[in-house]
């Protein structure tokens, strides 16, 4: 309904650019990141992984209260 009624949408993915537009996707794959692509302008906000960072340091948390 945002599509046909011309409205903003903001989608967040961890797809880079490339991929969204990779011609090995699927049908399904390739309709659904078109339709994407041609309602939203791509834009770039990197950086580095907080989740994989915080896991990291709660493993080290753990180990240190195994080994004592």
């Amino acid at each position: 309904s945002r599509y046909c009624k011309m409205l903003p949408l903001i989608v967040t993915t961890n797809l880079g650019l490339n991929e969204m537009k990779s011609t090995d996707l699927d049908t399904a794959h390739q309709r659904i990141y078109s339709r994407i692509l041609e309602m939203c302008v791509p834009i770039y906000c990197g950086g580095e992984d907080k989740r994989k960072e915080e896991g990291t340091e709660k493993l080290v948390q753990v180990q240190n209260l195994i080994t004592g």
